[in-house]
Formats: C-alpha cells, structure tokens, sequence
C-alpha cells in the first residue's frame, strides 16, 4: 500500500559559529533538504560573489518521496501527493507562491487499494481484507492504540498488543489477520523507512492510526480534496533545484561522517575527496542513519 501525502523527513542540524564565509553541506535532495537549501540561499549573504552551499543526494534524481510522472498526458503522483499532510502547509504554500507555483485543490479520485505480498506475490484487495479486521469504530481503534503506545517499548510492541487483544475467531480470520498484520507493517515501513521494532511507539497514534484506519468498516463517502501543485508536485522539485544548479549533486551517498576540531569531513560513495564543511544540514529519513 502506498500513502498519498507528502512524507515527512528528519532534519538534524550542526552548527558551528556564524554562517556567513562557512561551507554549507545538505545532506539529502529530497524536498526538506532542496527547501533547507532555498531558504539558506535566501538568508545567507555571499561573500565575494560566492555560496559555498552544497546539496548530496544519495539517489540519481532529486526529489526524495515527491516522484510526479506521466500517465495519458496527465500528471500522476508516485509519491507525496497531498502537499496538507501533517497542516495547513503554510510554508510550503509561501515557496511555492514565491516560485512562481499555483496550488490546485481537486477531488482525490475512487481508487480500489491492494496489498501486494512480497514473500509470496499474492495481491490482496482490501476491500476483501476488512471483514478479518477487528469490528472497531476509528475512535475505538485510536484508543486502543493510544493505550497501548503507553506501556509499549517501541511500535512493533504496539502491533503485538493489538493483534493479541484481539484474537481471530476462526481459522480463516488467522488467516487474513496474518495478511493484514503484514500489510500494516509493510505500509509503514514503506511510508516511515523504517522497521516497526526500530520505531518510536508514538507512531501509534499517526501513522499506525492512518494504516489499520483502511481496514476499518466505515460507510462509504466522498474522499477528501488533494492540495497539490499545478502540473504535479515535481514542479516544485525542478524549481528548487534549477536555484541550485551545480551545487545540487546526485548519486552520493553519505556514508560517513567525521568531526575534525570546528570542521565536518563527510566521504560520500563513489569518486571524489572527502568533502569539508564548517555546517552539515542531514535532511534524511532515519533508516539511512545505520549505514552512516
């Protein structure tokens, strides 16, 4: 299962003394680190004509989660596609104003959701899922989940509290709750990178909400409106990077990170020196920390 709305990163700051005449490093080129990198061009005077600010992205295009495409002569969204998730996007709003970008509010459209099984390649309708799933209202799913996300260590503890406290019936509900179980966990791996042992169990009341929230039984109604970019959200992606130019830098990795007295060495994979930068701005998703 795929979520809709644009993902949410990790910002992680280090800075040392005053930014103006310092090499500025952005790791990662997704959309907090091409919108880190806007704003730092904005703020930051040059010094004789020069920016010493860099953006390495480990992936062979810029734009993180944020992935617009072609379908029949009109923009489809592989990835972030509700520019609202999380607020009212206010900053996000402002950039697009002062790059030129209009935000266009339209009807998400009626789509039926599938789960595709990685280990055995089964395609599960959803619809077929949600007669397995605990018969919960989305109030008493948020309670229950918040009740455990107390005691618990981490999310993956949350899952199993919830999947113990509700015992399938029958053989067949075994069944399909193992099936669900699994899509829930792949969903949010696939949304957060990460794996549900490794995450906080605040999640429970976010994201973990949000994934089992498809399972529920729920009347039908109309979806709520999208708020997207004007031509796909990818047009922001190409503005903020055609405000980089050459300093946006694709297919480099970070795999390590040094402190060396009031500087920063970074290696990135492939050719190249390591690099030197008196401020690193990591805008990366937590699973990428452990090969760093």
């Amino acid at each position: 299962m795929r979520r809709a709305p644009v993902a949410i990163v990790f910002l992680i700051f280090f800075i040392v003394g005053p930014a103006w005449a310092k090499t500025i490093v952005v790791v990662g080129g997704g959309l907090a680190g091409l919108t880190t990198a806007y704003e730092l061009q904005k703020a930051i005077k040059p010094v004789n004509g020069k920016l010493d600010l860099y953006v390495y992205e480990a992936k062979d295009r810029p734009g993180g989660r944020v992935f617009t495409v072609q379908l029949k002569g009109r923009p489809a969204e592989m990835g972030g596609e509700n520019i609202n998730d999380g607020g009212d996007a206010l900053e996000m709003r402002r950039i697009a104003k002062e790059l030129g970008l209009k935000i266009k509010v339209r009807p998400r459209e009626l789509v039926e959701s599938y789960y595709l099984d990685s280990a055995t390649g089964l395609r599960h309708n959803v619809n077929d899922l949600i007669p397995y799933f605990p018969p919960l209202s989305r109030e008493e799913l948020i309670q229950t989940l918040t009740e455990l996300g107390q005691s618990a260590h981490n999310l993956g503890d949350v899952i199993d509290g919830f999947f113990k406290k509700f015992p399938p019936p029958d053989a067949k509900s075994a069944e399909m709750r193992a099936v669900i179980r699994k899509a829930v966990e792949e969903g949010i791996r696939s949304y957060e990178g990460g794996d549900v042992a490794a995450m906080s169990a605040r999640y429970a009341t976010t994201t973990l909400v949000w994934t089992m929230g498809r399972f529920l039984k729920k009347p039908s109604r109309d979806p709520e409106p999208v708020d997207s970019i004007e031509g796909g959200n990818g047009r922001m992606v190409l503005a903020l990077s055609r405000h980089l130019g050459r300093r946006l830098v694709l297919n480099r990795p970070l795999i390590r990170l040094d402190r060396e007295g009031e500087k920063f060495r970074l290696e990135f994979k492939g050719p190249g020196k390591p690099v030197m930068a008196d401020i690193v701005v990591l805008a990366i998703p937590a699973k990428p920390y452990a090969a760093i």
